[in-house]
């Protein structure tokens, strides 16, 4: 009878053990599993509210190995590519092509031009061609889109004759055999417009993205 008293004993110390053990164990899992989920889903619509400024433009052409973002409210790009560009001989020599962006109102215009050429001349045997406005072998030198660079011109430069601000810089970068110029030039009015174009550009030039052309 003692020996059935101690076994009954054993059997209840047991079950209790067990419920205590299985009310630790089981209990918080189950409670952590909505939490993960709903980080999840946290995760999930923070990365699907990541999209392009409704304010902005791609401009991608495989064919020149060239994409960057712009405000739309500089207008459409009218491309030519193949073809050789008005007047200018060098660039009629094998050229890939060009575009050219345009917009403005009556106290505030914007231009922008992109020339692409292909040609095995060296970095400075290119900026020594007579062909390249406003650029010459002084020009600074950068990186842009990880390629070498040389950066010229002014910015908010005050034209005292007709009371015009305005900013004027040319871009070359070469990748590879590949040479892409940039003209941008911007007048207006009022500084502050200008002030905007020019911050408009720098966030063009850091969009830049080269890749092979195909």
């Amino acid at each position: 009878m003692k020996i059935s008293n101690l076994h009954k004993l054993l059997i209840v110390l047991t079950v209790v053990l067990l419920a205590v053990a299985g009310a630790y164990f089981f209990v918080p899992a189950r409670k952590k599993a909505p939490v993960m989920a709903i980080n999840n889903n946290q995760n999930t619509k923070t990365n699907a509210s990541i999209v392009s400024d409704e304010g902005l433009a791609i401009y991608s052409e495989p064919a020149l190995g060239i994409e960057f973002q712009y405000p739309k409210s500089w207008g459409d790009v009218n491309t030519s590519i193949g073809q050789g560009v008005g007047d200018d001989p060098f660039w009629q020599e094998n050229i890939l092509g060009m575009g050219f962006l345009g917009g403005g109102t009556d106290e505030s215009s914007m231009n922008l031009s992109l020339k692409v050429k292909q040609t095995d001349l060296s970095f400075n045997g290119f900026l020594s061609r007579p062909d390249i406005n406003m650029m010459s072998i002084k020009s600074k030198r950068t990186t842009i889109a990880g390629s070498t660079a040389a950066v010229d011109g002014w910015r908010e430069s005050y034209e005292k004759v007709d009371g015009t601000w305005g900013t004027h810089e040319f871009i070359l970068i070469k990748r590879n055999d590949i040479y892409y110029y940039f003209d941008f030039g911007a007048f207006s009015k009022f500084q502050k417009n200008v002030v905007l174009f020019d911050k408009e550009w720098d966030a063009l030039l850091s969009s830049i993205r080269l890749f092979n052309p195909s």
